[in-house]
């Protein structure tokens, strides 16, 4: 019998298009399903027998016959707009109905513990939180940034004085703001600490880092017990000398295979106490050679760094999710 692998992504997700040839020359049978398409275009039911629910996908897949889930890419159920019009034409209305939908689809999939998960959504979603990863990585002893969070403009300014001017400032989370701009990692310079620009400062919760000079920058891919790392060369260019998202076209990849054993271990170590089995961790190498970590995404992006470097991120993941440890 094909172990069935389920992937929870959008349709447009490139990774998944990538990924299931790699999953079926495997001998899995992949089944997709959008969550984001949740109630419109699909159907669950779940009965709860002998402790555990038996959960039911489109009439057809029974859930409790998974080998393993790729959580690729979850979106939050949402119904098709013209018939939440017709039906629900009021926000509240709306509100409870989508609600509703996404307590069962999660509430549904955040019990199935005995599937193999990468990333089960309750790890994922205490991973999309930064200061629980800067506090779990620094227990683990990995290296991290100098680093403030407050809406005292007093702290801050404390803080940009005492790192000697050397700062920059990253969100809390990842936001897209109007018409899909993005906001980047950016420096901190002495004029937005002035008097007349505090007020933001105050609004609400910033986080500020000692800037950490840059030789080059990596990208692990982690998945079970294995870590592929790219580099990313970005200092030769300004737009991606603080943010490399900046400046795609301006980048340079390596592969870094060097990767010091006592930092694999303390990364293993981290993503064990994260409960992670995925994630694409940020670092910088210093001039002096020091691999400061930076944040864990565990959703991150990775093949355009297999289409650059070769490293076979496709074969890694697909061979941990069709044979590799059980959980």
């Amino acid at each position: 019998m094909k172990p069935i692998v389920l992937v929870i992504a959008p349709p447009e997700d490139p990774h998944l298009k990538v990924m299931v040839p790699h999953l079926e020359g495997r001998g899995a049978e992949v089944v997709c399903w959008h969550i984001g398409g949740f109630p419109a275009e699909s159907t669950i039911s779940a009965h709860l027998q002998s402790g555990a629910w038996c959960v039911q996908l489109n009439k057809s897949l029974h859930l409790e016959e998974i080998h393993s889930i790729w959580n690729r890419r979850a979106r939050s159920p949402v119904p098709v707009p013209d018939e939440t019009t017709k039906k629900f034409p009021d926000e509240t209305t709306k509100k409870f109905v989508d609600g509703e939908a996404a307590q069962a689809v999660y509430g549904l999939l955040g019990s199935l513990r005995r599937v193999k998960w990468v990333n089960h959504p309750q790890a994922n979603r205490v991973a999309g939180y930064k200061l629980v990863q800067l506090q779990t990585a620094s227990q683990c002893g990995l290296a991290i940034p100098e680093t403030l969070v407050t809406n005292d403009p007093v702290m801050a300014r404390d803080f940009f004085d005492g790192c000697g001017g050397e700062v920059i400032y990253k969100t809390l989370r990842q936001h897209t703001l109007a018409e899909g701009a993005t906001i980047y990692t950016s420096e901190v310079l002495p004029e937005h600490l002035e008097r007349d620009m505090r007020a933001g400062i105050r609004d609400t919760a910033h986080l500020f880092q000692k800037k950490v000079p840059k030789e080059l920058e990596l990208r692990s891919m982690v998945i079970g017990k294995r870590i592929l790392t790219a580099e990313i060369y970005s200092q030769h260019s300004e737009s991606s000398r603080i943010d490399f998202r900046r400046g795609y076209d301006d980048l340079r990849y390596g592969i870094h295979d060097d990767l010091p054993l006592n930092l694999q271990v303390k990364l293993l170590r981290f993503m064990d106490r994260m409960d992670l089995a995925f994630g694409m961790i940020d670092f910088i190498l210093t001039p002096g050679g020091e691999y400061v970590f930076l944040e864990v995404n565990p959703s991150g992006q990775w093949y355009w760094l297999e289409k650059e470097t070769g490293l076979p991120m496709c074969d890694a993941l697909a061979d941990y999710l069709v044979e590799g440890e059980e959980p």
